[in-house]
């Protein structure tokens, strides 16, 4: 399978990273100015309020809101209690924490900010090929399922140490903390918060303040592979106050290629202890990193051969970040010079504008309905047209498979988190069941996101929970309202003018719709008009609705005029010879008439005197 990144920084305000699989979108991510993420960053946050009820503090980070800290989430650092007490406290976490690695999967912990969440992957997913429903099938997935409930969360085993202490006691209003966002900002709710900080690398993660955390991620299974990396660990020799795991990109990496990683992470937190020093509160200590640097980081693998960048802004920082990381795939970044825009070419576009619509299309006729609530994400699976199967059960099984394979596409390009729940078409044979279960699981393994996936029910329901990594597409279009439309709009645009080449492009919009990008999206449009030489006009209709666009060209208008003049000469052509038609009846009910008249008159005559008449007729044989 050939892996190919794309990445357009070509507007200003937006850069937008489609991951491609053998040409097919995997992947989608786009940030905006208005879309600009928060988690992973480090605050030097000032404890506004604290909340006994809910045993939690509210903590200024310089945001419009306050971030939620939970008291499981306090390091005892910042407890203000005695220092005996203190050290006590901290070495009973240790060991709690110790304990509680000894018990999951060998030694591996959960990273805070989960910025690789493919190292903590749940267990769960099992893919045997066995169609049958076994009985050591059904054992193996009780058994993933205590260990799933013995994997307590970490913040409630800390809950469990501090009983005897309530957060009032021990933190107070004005205290300045260091927090790190592990939650975006959500509707009303502020960003979830922690003082365990983590820094990601590209091979592992540093938790500069969580002691005996040392371990390989949970997705290496392999024991030779875990001891190996193990005594990697060990040569490094991380201080006792700081916890580091092997990432899944460790995996047959060289000891100087984590030694370095390692040694960069302990730099940074070096750089961040110091601007915490000088800085005042609230401030912004430590940004994750845009997007870019994200893509380097956590997406792209050694395998992927090639990475276009269109922008040459974009390109620079992409290239320069992946000689720090990776210096000798640094060759692979390469800047896309075309005139026709990057996600045009590789029809990223169309893929992009479906995202919108709540609708996704399978190739056999069937289709999802994708309905995100409060409390959930619907997904309905229907058949449609896919009526090609003999019967009715292969034609639900073949559905239900297709749609698995697009289900997991679209909760990993959509970001769709919490919990998930499809409705398939109803199957009888529980074999076909655990076939479709077993394919979604195997699906969602390749996903970076944390998921765990249910069995279909005697209702056809199967239930999944999702990592929520970053803010969700339709939460994004949700929350930007009307400017969401605006938004797709412009990938209508490029989509339209990938159809059809034209110099000048007329968009029939609402008025409303036509303010909005006048004023807030002018800059897109104009970015458009200069790369694709075309000229955009607006033209606002007030028949129209916000969601509606109809694109006009000058060709279609003259087009168009021609098939108007065409239609009225066909017209006048269609008068004449209704009007002639008209004449030719009215002259043949005459004749008719005539020979009724000449008929009548000719039963009234003589035998004699007709013959007379038919022989004074000249044309006879007899006139020869």
């Amino acid at each position: 399978m050939s892996q190919k990144i794309l990445i357009d920084g070509s507007n200003e305000t937006q850069t937008q990273f489609a991951l491609l699989s053998d040409n097919e979108l995997e992947d989608f991510e786009f940030e905006s100015i208005s879309r600009k993420n928060l988690k992973g960053n480090i605050y030097l946050g000032k404890v506004s309020r604290i909340e006994a009820s809910l045993q939690a503090a509210f903590v200024d980070i310089g945001s419009e809101k306050n971030g939620f800290l939970a008291f499981g989430e306090i390091h005892p650092n910042y407890f203000q209690i005695p220092v005996a007490d203190r050290e006590a406290l901290i070495q009973a976490e240790a060991e709690l924490e110790e304990e509680h690695n000894s018990e999951d999967i060998d030694d591996t912990k959960d990273v805070q900010n989960d910025t690789d969440s493919n190292e903590s992957q749940i267990t769960e997913i099992n893919n045997k090929d066995d169609l049958d429903l076994s009985s050591n099938e059904e054992n193996k997935d009780n058994e993933i399922e205590k260990k799933a409930f013995k994997r307590k969360n970490t913040s409630s085993l800390r809950r469990r140490l501090y009983r005897s202490y309530k957060i009032q006691e021990v933190i107070k209003t004005g205290q300045l903390i260091l927090v790190q966002v592990v939650k975006e900002e959500r509707g009303n709710k502020g960003a979830a918060l922690t003082s365990y900080i983590s820094l990601a690398g590209k091979y592992s993660v540093l938790m500069p303040n969580s002691t005996k955390t040392k371990g390989v991620s949970r997705k290496i299974s392999i024991s030779d592979d875990r001891k190996k990396l193990k005594k990697i660990i060990e040569e490094l020799k991380v201080p006792a106050e700081m916890g580091l795991i092997i990432r899944t990109a460790g995996l047959n990496r060289t000891k100087n290629e984590i030694k370095k990683d390692y040694s960069t992470l302990n730099k940074l937190w070096a750089q961040i202890v110091n601007e915490t020093k000088k800085a005042i509160a609230p401030a912004l200590i430590h940004e994750e990193g845009n997007l870019l640097r994200r893509i380097v980081r956590d997406i792209y693998s050694k395998e992927m051969k090639e990475i276009l960048v269109q922008g040459n802004d974009a390109y620079k920082e992409t290239k320069k970040y992946m000689s720090q990381v990776l210096p000798g795939n640094s060759k692979f970044v390469k800047l896309y010079k075309s005139k026709e825009p990057l996600f045009t070419k590789h029809k990223i576009e169309k893929e992009i504008i479906k995202m919108f619509d709540a609708e996704v299309k399978l190739k056999s006729g069937g289709y999802l309905v994708i309905n995100p609530t409060e409390a959930l994400v619907a997904i309905d699976v229907n058949s449609g047209g896919a009526t090609k199967e003999r019967n009715i059960e292969k034609t639900a099984l073949k559905t239900n498979l297709e749609a698995a394979i697009e289900i997991a596409k679209q909760i990993k390009i959509r970001d769709l988190s919490g919990l998930i729940v499809v409705d398939f078409i109803d199957m009888y044979e529980i074999r076909n069941n655990r076939q479709v279960e077993r394919k979604i699981k195997e699906l969602v393994k390749k996903d970076r996101a944390r998921t765990q996936v249910s069995r279909i029910s005697q209702f056809g329901l199967l239930e999944m929970s999702r990592q929520r990594l970053r803010q969700s597409f339709i939460e994004w279009k949700t929350e930007l309202g009307h400017q969401s439309i605006v938004q797709k709009f412009l990938y209508q645009i490029n989509e339209e003018l990938n159809k059809k080449k034209t110099k000048k492009l007329s968009l029939k919009i609402s008025p409303y719709i036509k303010n909005l990008i006048l004023t807030n999206f002018q800059k897109e449009i104009d970015n458009i008009e200069s790369s694709r030489k075309v000229k955009i006009i607006l033209l606002g209709d007030d028949s129209f609705k916000n969601e509606e666009i109809v694109f006009e060209t000058d060709e279609s208008k003259n087009k168009s005029k021609a098939n108007s003049v065409k239609s009225k000469t066909k017209k006048n052509n269609e008068r004449s010879i209704k009007k002639k038609t008209i004449k030719e009846k009215e002259k043949d009910k005459k004749t008719e008439k005539d020979q009724l008249t000449n008929s009548s008159k000719t039963k009234n005559k003589s035998p004699k005197a007709t013959l007379k008449e038919i022989k004074n007729k000249k044309t006879g044989w007899w006139q020869k």
